[in-house]
């Protein structure tokens, strides 16, 4: 079941608009996903745990997107399954924290 997104200021679905926050050093492809959690050996492993929706990620074109910070927190809350559950709740709340960083 796909879930229509939210399209952002500038036409950027919501689901993306949180990933150009971040630099091109702090986000990346399947390789980042295998050098932040130790436990991923190689990259058919970590393509594996996102289609079962066990690593929270984006995908846009065929591609799955990671940012360092979602994996760290990921990994530090637990690694809660599903990922995709967990996913979307972390983004609203940082959305949300960083939205009160900008007013104050």
């Amino acid at each position: 079941m796909k879930v229509q997104s939210e399209v952002c200021g500038a036409g950027i679905p919501s689901f993306l608009h949180t990933l150009f926050n971040f630099s091109t050093t702090e986000r990346g492809g399947i390789e980042l996903a295998v050098n932040v959690i130790p436990s991923l050996s190689n990259e058919v492993y970590a393509r594996r745990l996102c289609t079962q929706d066990k690593l929270p990620h984006r995908k846009v074109g065929g591609r799955y997107l990671f940012t360092r910070f979602e994996l760290e927190s990921w990994m530090a809350e637990g690694a809660p399954i599903p990922a995709s559950a967990w996913a979307e709740e972390f983004r609203q709340r940082d959305y949300v924290s960083g939205l009160e960083k900008q007013v104050a």
